[in-house]
């Protein structure tokens, strides 16, 4: 390889690589949008109370947009677990099972279509459900799980984001794979609003007056539907990353 075919590709990486960085507003609007709307909705209950409800209740707008959220990340995972089959089998394979675990959330968020449908809930599941639905996130024992797990991995991702962006930018980092574990840290404020809506809910648990309970509770659905849309936009920017380098690969040949 000559030296002007050196150059011209290494100008076909740098331009590549220029593509693949997401703009600067993008980026902004990852990072105010779930802190904007979480403020919100807080807010919402001085304007009306009628409103909040409407929007955080079961079966409620928030509710159902976080089913169509996960239908989005199921798909999404979907069509990534499929464009890695071909030289990524392992991330293929973890992919694959994450769609699938988003589409049973999705099922699980609207409880299988019981509330739409008027399905009479099962004994067992009526008497060891805390919502009498026939769901398992909702099972006692398994309810109680979810919140420390879901923070752990969040904070584990977290510190995975600070310290693999922070460290180097570089496609050598990007191309052993990281991306497709380690999110951008644009998406932190996503994970913090549900971190913070769980230390909150910890500090005042038994503490907080029957109002202050429910207004607390209900501020769970918006948490979670950032979270998911977060969930969204990072498999989005994967496909985005891994868009770009193949564009890379076509280039070096």
């Amino acid at each position: 390889m000559n030296t002007t075919t050196r150059r011209t590709l290494r100008a076909l990486q740098a331009s590549t690589l220029r593509l693949m960085r997401l703009p600067a507003r993008v980026r902004g609007l990852v990072i105010i949008a779930p802190l904007a709307f979480y403020a919100a909705v807080m807010m919402l209950p001085l304007a009306s109370e009628r409103a909040f409800d409407a929007v955080t209740r079961e079966d409620g707008l928030i509710e159902y947009a976080q089913f169509f959220a996960l239908v989005a990340c199921g798909l999404l995972s979907g069509t990534q677990a499929r464009r890695l089959w071909c030289r990524a089998r392992g991330w293929a394979l973890v992919y694959g099972a994450f769609a699938l675990v988003c589409l049973a959330a999705a099922g699980e968020e609207i409880s299988w279509g019981q509330r739409i449908f008027g399905i009479e809930t099962p004994q067992w599941y009526a008497a060891n459900n805390h919502q009498a639905e026939t769901t398992i996130h909702n099972l006692q024992g398994v309810q109680e799980l979810q919140a420390p797990v879901v923070v752990g991995v969040l904070a584990i991702l977290s510190g995975l984001s600070i310290w693999g962006w922070t460290r180097g930018r570089s496609y050598s980092t990007i191309g052993r794979g990281l991306y497709l574990l380690i999110p951008h840290p644009m998406l932190l404020p996503a994970w913090i609003c549900m971190i913070g809506y769980v230390g909150v809910l910890t500090l005042t648990h038994d503490v907080a007056g029957t109002s202050s309970s429910f207004y607390i509770g209900r501020l769970q659905e918006p948490a979670e539907l950032i979270l998911i849309v977060g969930v969204a936009v990072f498999l989005a920017h994967v496909g985005w990353l891994e868009r770009g380098r193949r564009s890379l690969r076509s280039a070096s040949t």
